[in-house]
């Protein structure tokens, strides 16, 4: 077990505000409310989530979402495979540039498929393939200006520096767009308050153990891993009811600590308030 400076616990449980974490559009929208304090948009689902802390210049702000309406829309299902850098040139026959689109499709591509495949593609190699769907508001007709849906004219869209190969899959299904008002409140403005904030109002998925609930024992165990680390150096499966309670307690806290194969846990992971302190906790059974 290993305290968490607020550097670290602002950086486990915060997003910063960028476009590498947010994606372009989700970016944009945070931008603006923390500069106006809200920001409309309509998708067909929320571009950042409920309840979500990001960071900027050092301040803490929650996000939240209020709901404001719902239109008729259809879902395209498609498969696509997005690249960055990008592979093709905009004067290739079958790509087109991103702003030479018609305004449905930028707006059916910038608040769905790109925002998150190009958050999705700073935590990869440059590469991002499946399946998924583009939502476009309901017409009689379909979305008769589109390039891209139902019959593409192109096969691949560049925006920036990279590019999105997609292609229609099958028939449109009915859905919905939503439109949000998103808004955002000061959690805390420096890190140390940003940490006092996480412990009082749980705002992790920390485990909290209690000082009166644990025994003699789990107390020595949590301190001797909290020195250096605490090594059970018997076969597991003659562990403890101590050894076996705590682990389970921290690794998997809605369980039966008699029914948990406590090989199964290792290379978990947990975040622990323990006597005040944040620490994170991380359990490793060696076989054999």
């Amino acid at each position: 077990m290993r305290a968490q400076t607020p550097s670290t616990v602002a950086e486990r449980t915060t997003t910063p505000v960028t476009v590498r974490a947010l994606g372009p559009y989700g970016h944009t929208l945070v931008r603006r409310v923390l500069d106006d304090g809200s920001a409309s948009y309509t998708a067909a689902d929320t571009l950042v989530a409920e309840g979500e802390i990001v960071q900027q210049d050092g301040a803490f702000y929650e996000l939240t979402h209020e709901t404001t309406g719902h239109t008729p829309a259809m879902a395209y299902p498609i498969e696509f495979e997005a690249t960055v850098p990008a592979t093709t040139s905009v004067d290739d026959d079958e790509t087109v540039s991103f702003d030479a689109l018609p305004a449905v499709d930028r707006s059916a591509l910038r608040t769905g498929l790109i925002n998150e495949l190009w958050r999705r593609l700073s935590r990869t190699e440059g590469r991002v393939s499946g399946d998924g769907e583009l939502v476009y508001p309901a017409t009689p007709s379909g979305p008769t200006e589109s390039l891209v849906v139902p019959t593409p004219e192109y096969d691949t869209v560049r925006y920036g520096d990279g590019q999105v190969r997609l292609s229609v899959t099958g028939e449109a299904t009915e859905t919905r767009l939503h439109s949000y008002r998103l808004e955002g409140s000061t959690v805390a403005t420096s890190e140390e308050a940003y940490v006092s904030d996480v412990l009082t109002r749980s705002r992790t998925d920390a485990v909290k153990l209690e000082a009166s609930t644990l025994t003699d024992r789990q107390h020595d165990i949590l301190q001797a891993a909290i020195d250096q680390e605490y090594g059970h150096d018997q076969p597991i499966d003659d562990a403890s009811s101590a050894y076996r309670t705590l682990v389970v307690r921290l690794f998997a806290s809605d369980s039966d600590p008699e029914s948990v194969d406590l090989v199964d846990l290792s290379g978990s992971e947990a975040m622990v308030v323990y006597d005040g302190t944040l620490y994170r906790a991380s359990y490793t059974v060696s076989t054999p």
